[in-house]
């Protein structure tokens, strides 16, 4: 949106809106207030469009519309942040480090 618009509205007043209108599955649990990040849109997007995903996750994302909990409603923002900053060497010597 316009940054001029933005530039009027205190940060602490300004929240991220998802909207999955129609989704065949939404009426079955909890949609609202959830803790959840990014990740979780993925499964999440797929099950609002029809697919079945066995165990209700995908990568590191939860479906919302199931009754598992997000990486974070179980281990807490905190701690999933502190795991997803951490360095890894593996992940370093075979996509990073320019041999």
């Amino acid at each position: 949106m316009d940054v001029e618009y933005y530039k009027k509205i205190p940060a602490n007043k300004r929240h991220a809106f998802n909207l999955i209108l129609n989704a065949p599955k939404a009426s079955q649990v909890q949609t609202k207030n959830r803790q959840f990040s990014t990740m979780d849109m993925f499964p999440t997007t797929l099950a609002a469009m029809g697919v079945d995903i066995k165990g209700e996750r995908l990568g590191l994302g939860t479906n919302l519309f199931s009754t598992k909990k997000t990486l974070i409603e179980e281990k807490g923002l905190k701690k999933v942040d502190k795991a997803l900053s951490a360095k890894s060497k593996f992940y370093n010597n075979q996509f990073i480090y320019d041999k």
